[in-house]
């Protein structure tokens, strides 16, 4: 079911400006270690879908343009959805990125999933993106705008389970509006 999944990442800045590059699936590495110990007992360190890394890069490199300045807000991520389906989200947090330097940025958070016998495990993400300054003419920097390039996006692939995503209604949407937010950080 990985294989043809496209996740596609909402990002807007003072709900504007909102950009969704979607990402395909390139690779699944064996690289995340298992650390819940108490979850090891019923068989969960064996389960790909909680001990690999799904590896998403962007169907199309394109850059997308956001104002910085000292008052202005930084870009959010607000949803990270799977093959277009609007009514489900992955995250229950937000992610603020950061646009103050050049260079390469990540944002990573993890979920809680509670498999069946009440074991918890964390289900992690993380967002790689590029920040540069507009050059319109090639030579000269345009005085608050940066360029923003999604880079890519992985995950534990369980992560992606429809059946534990967030129905989006206001009651999650309240949520992520109280918990405080991710912060991006340079690479």
């Amino acid at each position: 079911w990985l294989r043809d999944t496209t996740v596609e990442i909402w990002i807007d800045q003072e709900g504007f400006r909102a950009i969704r590059p979607k990402f395909y699936l390139a690779s699944i590495s064996n690289g995340l270690p298992y650390a819940q110990d108490q979850c090891a007992s019923r068989g969960a360190e064996n389960d790909p879908l909680l001990t690999t890394v799904a590896e998403f890069l962007p169907i199309s490199r394109a850059a997308h343009f956001f104002h910085h300045a000292a008052l202005d807000r930084a870009p959010t991520l607000n949803r990270i959805i799977t093959n277009g389906d609007e009514t489900h989200d992955y995250i229950a947090r937000t992610a603020r990125l950061v646009l103050r330097d050049n260079g390469v940025f990540f944002v990573h958070g993890t979920e809680d999933h509670r498999l069946p016998g009440g074991c918890v495990v964390r289900l992690n993400w993380r967002f790689e993106y590029f920040v540069s300054s507009r050059r319109p003419d090639g030579r000269s920097a345009h005085r608050g705008e940066k360029v923003f390039t999604p880079l890519s996006f992985s995950c534990t692939p369980a992560l992606l389970d429809r059946a534990r995503a967030n129905k989006v209604k206001v009651l999650h949407i309240m949520k992520k509006t109280l918990l405080p937010n991710l912060v991006a950080q340079k690479l």
